[in-house]
Protein backbone atom coordinates (compact mmCIF):
# COMPACT_ATOMS: atom_id res chain seq x y z
CA UNK A 1 0.00 0.00 0.00
CA UNK A 2 1.48 3.23 -1.17
CA UNK A 3 2.27 5.59 1.24
CA UNK A 4 -0.52 8.73 2.40
CA UNK A 5 2.35 11.57 0.97
CA UNK A 6 2.84 9.88 -2.30
CA UNK A 7 -0.85 9.60 -2.65
CA UNK A 8 -1.48 13.21 -2.06
CA UNK A 9 1.55 14.04 -4.56
CA UNK A 10 -0.36 12.02 -7.33
CA UNK A 11 -3.57 13.51 -6.92
CA UNK A 12 -1.56 16.79 -6.96
CA UNK A 13 0.43 16.37 -10.01
CA UNK A 14 -2.68 14.90 -12.06
CA UNK A 15 -4.61 18.40 -10.87
CA UNK A 16 -1.53 20.21 -12.46
CA UNK A 17 -2.00 18.54 -15.59
CA UNK A 18 -6.12 18.63 -15.81
CA UNK A 19 -5.54 22.21 -15.63
CA UNK A 20 -3.47 22.54 -18.46
CA UNK A 21 -6.62 21.85 -20.58
CA UNK A 22 -7.86 25.44 -18.67
CA UNK A 23 -4.49 26.89 -19.75
CA UNK A 24 -5.53 26.24 -23.40
CA UNK A 25 -8.58 28.45 -23.22
CA UNK A 26 -6.06 31.27 -21.32
CA UNK A 27 -3.72 31.48 -24.08
CA UNK A 28 -6.56 31.57 -26.25
CA UNK A 29 -8.46 34.40 -24.55
CA UNK A 30 -4.96 36.16 -24.42
CA UNK A 31 -3.69 35.38 -27.84
CA UNK A 32 -6.79 35.73 -30.35
CA UNK A 33 -4.90 33.28 -32.52
CA UNK A 34 -2.69 30.56 -31.09
CA UNK A 35 0.37 30.01 -33.51
CA UNK A 36 -0.33 26.73 -35.31
CA UNK A 37 3.40 25.72 -35.43
CA UNK A 38 3.88 26.03 -31.89
CA UNK A 39 1.10 24.30 -31.13
CA UNK A 40 2.29 21.75 -33.44
CA UNK A 41 5.63 21.16 -32.05
CA UNK A 42 4.01 21.36 -28.57
CA UNK A 43 1.82 18.27 -29.23
CA UNK A 44 5.05 16.52 -31.21
CA UNK A 45 7.05 17.10 -28.14
CA UNK A 46 4.47 15.33 -25.60
CA UNK A 47 3.81 12.56 -28.16
CA UNK A 48 7.62 11.71 -28.30
CA UNK A 49 7.77 11.79 -24.35
CA UNK A 50 4.90 9.92 -23.92
CA UNK A 51 6.15 7.11 -26.95
CA UNK A 52 9.77 6.99 -24.68
CA UNK A 53 8.16 6.82 -21.03
CA UNK A 54 5.49 4.39 -22.39
CA UNK A 55 8.18 1.77 -24.09
CA UNK A 56 11.46 2.96 -21.95
CA UNK A 57 9.94 3.37 -18.51
CA UNK A 58 6.39 1.63 -17.61
CA UNK A 59 6.72 -1.45 -20.54
CA UNK A 60 9.94 -2.55 -18.85
CA UNK A 61 8.84 -1.90 -14.84
CA UNK A 62 5.56 -3.65 -15.51
CA UNK A 63 7.55 -6.90 -16.80
CA UNK A 64 9.79 -6.53 -13.99
CA UNK A 65 7.25 -6.60 -11.20
CA UNK A 66 5.50 -9.58 -13.03
CA UNK A 67 8.47 -11.55 -13.68
CA UNK A 68 9.30 -12.88 -10.19
CA UNK A 69 5.98 -13.87 -9.97
CA UNK A 70 5.22 -15.72 -12.93
CA UNK A 71 8.67 -16.37 -14.97
CA UNK A 72 9.57 -15.01 -18.44
CA UNK A 73 7.34 -16.57 -20.90
CA UNK A 74 4.12 -15.23 -17.81
CA UNK A 75 5.69 -12.08 -17.43
CA UNK A 76 5.62 -11.44 -21.18
CA UNK A 77 1.77 -12.13 -22.01
CA UNK A 78 0.52 -10.29 -18.92
CA UNK A 79 2.78 -7.50 -19.81
CA UNK A 80 1.09 -7.17 -23.16
CA UNK A 81 -2.59 -8.30 -22.43
CA UNK A 82 -2.23 -5.53 -19.99
CA UNK A 83 -0.61 -3.05 -22.64
CA UNK A 84 -3.25 -4.00 -25.35
CA UNK A 85 -5.93 -3.51 -22.61
CA UNK A 86 -5.40 -0.04 -22.24
CA UNK A 87 -5.54 0.50 -25.77
CA UNK A 88 -8.49 -1.05 -25.71
CA UNK A 89 -10.16 1.12 -23.06
CA UNK A 90 -9.17 4.85 -25.10
CA UNK A 91 -10.25 2.96 -28.70
CA UNK A 92 -13.15 2.31 -27.15
CA UNK A 93 -13.69 5.80 -26.07
CA UNK A 94 -12.91 7.40 -29.69
CA UNK A 95 -15.57 4.56 -31.39
CA UNK A 96 -18.44 5.97 -28.70
CA UNK A 97 -17.60 9.71 -29.68
CA UNK A 98 -18.73 11.15 -32.73
CA UNK A 99 -15.73 11.95 -34.83
CA UNK A 100 -16.68 15.73 -35.19
CA UNK A 101 -16.27 16.00 -31.59
CA UNK A 102 -13.29 13.53 -30.94
CA UNK A 103 -10.36 15.10 -29.46
CA UNK A 104 -8.04 12.73 -30.62
CA UNK A 105 -9.21 13.28 -34.61
CA UNK A 106 -7.94 16.84 -36.52
CA UNK A 107 -9.54 20.12 -35.93
CA UNK A 108 -8.32 23.30 -37.79
CA UNK A 109 -9.04 26.74 -35.54
CA UNK A 110 -11.22 27.72 -38.53
CA UNK A 111 -13.33 24.75 -38.34
CA UNK A 112 -13.69 25.03 -34.67
CA UNK A 113 -14.35 29.04 -35.20
CA UNK A 114 -16.62 28.82 -38.26
CA UNK A 115 -19.44 25.99 -38.11
CA UNK A 116 -23.08 26.16 -39.76
CA UNK A 117 -24.55 28.19 -36.93
CA UNK A 118 -24.01 29.44 -33.84
CA UNK A 119 -26.37 26.63 -32.73
CA UNK A 120 -24.17 24.20 -34.13
CA UNK A 121 -21.08 25.81 -32.61
CA UNK A 122 -21.78 25.88 -29.66
CA UNK A 123 -23.36 22.50 -29.42
CA UNK A 124 -19.74 21.32 -31.04
CA UNK A 125 -18.18 23.05 -28.27
CA UNK A 126 -20.01 21.35 -25.18
CA UNK A 127 -19.77 18.19 -26.80
CA UNK A 128 -15.76 19.04 -27.57
CA UNK A 129 -15.57 19.77 -23.95
CA UNK A 130 -17.96 16.12 -22.41
CA UNK A 131 -15.53 14.18 -25.12
CA UNK A 132 -11.99 15.55 -23.64
CA UNK A 133 -13.39 15.14 -20.00
CA UNK A 134 -14.06 11.49 -21.05
CA UNK A 135 -10.70 10.90 -22.36
CA UNK A 136 -9.14 12.83 -19.33
CA UNK A 137 -11.01 10.50 -17.14
CA UNK A 138 -8.32 7.30 -17.58
CA UNK A 139 -5.43 9.69 -18.50
CA UNK A 140 -6.42 10.92 -14.44
CA UNK A 141 -5.99 7.37 -13.52
CA UNK A 142 -3.08 7.02 -15.75
CA UNK A 143 -1.35 9.52 -14.10
CA UNK A 144 -2.04 8.39 -10.75
CA UNK A 145 -0.81 5.34 -11.06
CA UNK A 146 2.38 6.51 -12.39
CA UNK A 147 3.16 8.68 -9.81
CA UNK A 148 2.92 5.88 -7.08
CA UNK A 149 5.62 4.31 -8.96
CA UNK A 150 7.60 7.19 -8.39
CA UNK A 151 8.40 10.57 -9.73
CA UNK A 152 11.03 9.97 -12.11
CA UNK A 153 8.27 8.09 -14.10
CA UNK A 154 5.55 10.74 -13.00
CA UNK A 155 6.71 13.82 -14.19
CA UNK A 156 7.80 13.67 -17.80
CA UNK A 157 4.30 11.84 -17.85
CA UNK A 158 2.38 14.67 -16.45
CA UNK A 159 4.31 17.06 -18.42
CA UNK A 160 3.87 15.29 -21.90
CA UNK A 161 0.07 15.08 -20.43
CA UNK A 162 -0.05 18.65 -19.91
CA UNK A 163 1.50 19.74 -23.27
CA UNK A 164 -1.29 17.12 -24.74
CA UNK A 165 -3.82 19.32 -22.78
CA UNK A 166 -3.54 22.45 -23.89
CA UNK A 167 -4.69 22.40 -27.41
CA UNK A 168 -7.22 20.39 -26.24
CA UNK A 169 -8.29 23.15 -24.30
CA UNK A 170 -8.00 25.72 -27.31
CA UNK A 171 -9.82 23.01 -29.31
CA UNK A 172 -13.53 23.90 -26.18
CA UNK A 173 -12.86 27.39 -26.22
CA UNK A 174 -12.98 28.63 -29.61
CA UNK A 175 -16.30 27.16 -30.45
CA UNK A 176 -18.14 27.75 -27.13
CA UNK A 177 -16.37 31.71 -26.97
CA UNK A 178 -17.64 32.69 -31.10
CA UNK A 179 -21.05 30.65 -29.84
CA UNK A 180 -22.06 32.92 -26.72
CA UNK A 181 -18.67 35.87 -26.80
CA UNK A 182 -18.52 35.28 -23.43
CA UNK A 183 -14.74 34.23 -22.66
CA UNK A 184 -15.46 33.84 -19.00
CA UNK A 185 -18.03 31.07 -20.29
CA UNK A 186 -15.37 29.90 -23.22
CA UNK A 187 -12.89 29.55 -19.87
CA UNK A 188 -14.90 27.63 -17.69
CA UNK A 189 -15.85 25.09 -19.93
CA UNK A 190 -12.32 24.20 -20.62
CA UNK A 191 -11.51 24.37 -16.80
CA UNK A 192 -14.24 21.93 -16.56
CA UNK A 193 -13.64 19.28 -18.91
CA UNK A 194 -9.87 19.40 -17.32
CA UNK A 195 -10.90 18.61 -13.59
CA UNK A 196 -11.91 15.00 -15.15
CA UNK A 197 -8.46 14.14 -14.98
CA UNK A 198 -8.18 14.66 -10.80
CA UNK A 199 -11.86 12.90 -11.03
CA UNK A 200 -9.82 9.78 -12.82
CA UNK A 201 -7.04 9.90 -9.98
CA UNK A 202 -9.69 9.92 -7.09
CA UNK A 203 -11.63 6.82 -8.80
CA UNK A 204 -8.23 5.14 -9.38
CA UNK A 205 -7.49 5.43 -5.42
CA UNK A 206 -11.21 4.06 -3.87
CA UNK A 207 -10.88 0.90 -6.63
CA UNK A 208 -7.23 0.66 -7.06
CA UNK A 209 -5.57 1.22 -3.83
CA UNK A 210 -7.76 -1.08 -1.81
CA UNK A 211 -6.27 -4.12 -3.96
CA UNK A 212 -3.08 -2.98 -4.54
CA UNK A 213 -0.21 -5.19 -5.21
CA UNK A 214 2.53 -6.53 -7.35
CA UNK A 215 -0.05 -7.51 -9.83
CA UNK A 216 -2.30 -4.61 -9.52
CA UNK A 217 1.52 -2.59 -9.69
CA UNK A 218 2.05 -4.24 -12.70
CA UNK A 219 -1.12 -4.43 -14.55
CA UNK A 220 -1.80 -0.88 -14.29
CA UNK A 221 1.67 0.29 -15.60
CA UNK A 222 1.27 -2.17 -18.58
CA UNK A 223 -2.35 -0.50 -19.05
CA UNK A 224 -1.34 3.33 -18.49
CA UNK A 225 1.66 2.43 -21.02
CA UNK A 226 -1.38 1.79 -23.82
CA UNK A 227 -3.41 4.68 -22.55
CA UNK A 228 -0.40 7.29 -22.82
CA UNK A 229 0.38 5.76 -26.90
CA UNK A 230 -3.50 5.50 -27.95
CA UNK A 231 -3.64 9.27 -28.50
CA UNK A 232 -0.15 9.09 -30.52
CA UNK A 233 -0.61 6.14 -32.71
CA UNK A 234 -4.04 5.94 -34.82
CA UNK A 235 -5.58 2.44 -33.09
CA UNK A 236 -6.77 0.26 -36.17
CA UNK A 237 -6.18 -3.18 -37.64
CA UNK A 238 -3.70 -1.35 -39.50
CA UNK A 239 -2.10 0.49 -37.36
CA UNK A 240 1.68 -0.94 -37.61
CA UNK A 241 1.60 -0.84 -41.75
CA UNK A 242 3.18 2.89 -41.75
CA UNK A 243 5.92 2.17 -38.90
CA UNK A 244 6.41 -1.21 -40.20
CA UNK A 245 6.67 0.11 -44.18
CA UNK A 246 9.22 3.12 -42.45
CA UNK A 247 11.40 0.65 -41.05
CA UNK A 248 12.10 -1.77 -44.20
CA UNK A 249 12.95 1.73 -46.04
CA UNK A 250 15.05 2.48 -43.05
CA UNK A 251 17.16 -0.83 -43.00
CA UNK A 252 17.52 -0.97 -47.01
CA UNK A 253 18.36 2.65 -46.81
CA UNK A 254 21.10 2.08 -44.40
CA UNK A 255 22.27 -1.74 -45.93
CA UNK A 256 20.98 -4.68 -44.76
CA UNK A 257 22.72 -6.08 -41.61
CA UNK A 258 24.20 -2.63 -40.24
CA UNK A 259 23.10 -1.43 -37.12
CA UNK A 260 25.23 2.22 -37.84
CA UNK A 261 23.71 2.24 -41.20
CA UNK A 262 19.84 1.37 -39.93
CA UNK A 263 20.36 5.03 -37.13
CA UNK A 264 22.34 6.95 -39.79
CA UNK A 265 19.08 6.50 -42.44
CA UNK A 266 16.39 6.77 -39.91
CA UNK A 267 18.34 10.17 -38.97
CA UNK A 268 17.93 10.87 -42.42
CA UNK A 269 14.71 10.22 -43.10
CA UNK A 270 13.61 12.01 -40.34
CA UNK A 271 15.44 14.87 -41.33
CA UNK A 272 13.55 14.45 -45.24
CA UNK A 273 10.30 13.82 -43.97
CA UNK A 274 10.35 17.27 -42.01
CA UNK A 275 12.16 19.36 -44.19
CA UNK A 276 9.22 18.58 -46.62
CA UNK A 277 6.44 18.85 -44.35
CA UNK A 278 7.77 22.71 -43.45
CA UNK A 279 8.53 23.37 -47.41
CA UNK A 280 5.54 21.77 -49.29
CA UNK A 281 3.31 19.91 -47.21
CA UNK A 282 2.20 16.73 -44.99
CA UNK A 283 1.00 15.43 -47.71
CA UNK A 284 3.81 14.92 -50.26
CA UNK A 285 6.32 13.49 -46.73
CA UNK A 286 5.92 9.90 -47.97
CA UNK A 287 5.89 10.30 -51.64
CA UNK A 288 9.31 12.88 -51.11
CA UNK A 289 10.68 10.14 -48.53
CA UNK A 290 10.57 6.78 -51.02
CA UNK A 291 11.94 8.90 -54.09
CA UNK A 292 14.36 9.66 -51.82
CA UNK A 293 15.26 6.05 -51.04
CA UNK A 294 14.88 5.66 -55.14
CA UNK A 295 17.78 7.67 -55.68
CA UNK A 296 20.18 6.78 -53.42
CA UNK A 297 19.55 3.45 -54.39
CA UNK A 298 20.38 4.08 -57.67
CA UNK A 299 23.92 5.78 -56.61
CA UNK A 300 24.67 3.20 -54.49
CA UNK A 301 22.31 -0.32 -54.85
CA UNK A 302 23.60 -1.76 -51.35
CA UNK A 303 22.32 1.03 -49.58
CA UNK A 304 24.40 3.57 -47.50
CA UNK A 305 26.92 1.27 -45.28
CA UNK A 306 25.83 -1.79 -47.20
CA UNK A 307 29.12 -4.16 -48.61
CA UNK A 308 28.88 -5.14 -52.30
CA UNK A 309 28.80 -8.86 -52.27
CA UNK A 310 30.31 -10.55 -55.47
CA UNK A 311 28.11 -13.61 -57.03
Amino acid sequence: MPDISDIWIAIALTVFAGLATGLGGLVTMCVRRPSTRLLAFAMGLSAGVMTYISFMELLPEAYAAFEPLYGDRGASMRMLLAFFGGIGVIALIDWAVPEDENPHEAHTLDELSHPDSHHHLRRTGIMLALAIGIHNFPEGMATFVAALDGLDVALPIVLAIAIHNIPEGIAVYVPIYHSTGSRRKALRYTIISGLAEPVGALAGMLFLLPFWSPTVNAVSLAAVAGILLCPVYSVNPWMGATVQTKGLVVCILGGLGSIEGAITAGILMGIVESATVSAVGSEWRDAVAYVFLLAILYIRPSGLFGKKKGV
